[in-house]
């Protein structure tokens, strides 16, 4: 995952990534939530 963000910075691109692990979604900088197939901001 380090590497991906660190190449994610320097490329200054667009990373998604679909995960259910909270440990991988904390270091996002921003979070969706799919709820019965929409999506809204987590917190929201």
């Amino acid at each position: 995952m380090d590497a991906l963000f660190q190449a994610q910075a320097e490329l200054r691109t667009a990373v998604v990534i679909v995960t259910h692990d909270p440990r991988v979604a904390e270091r996002a900088n921003r979070i969706l939530v799919m709820t019965d197939g929409r999506f809204a901001p987590a917190g929201d």
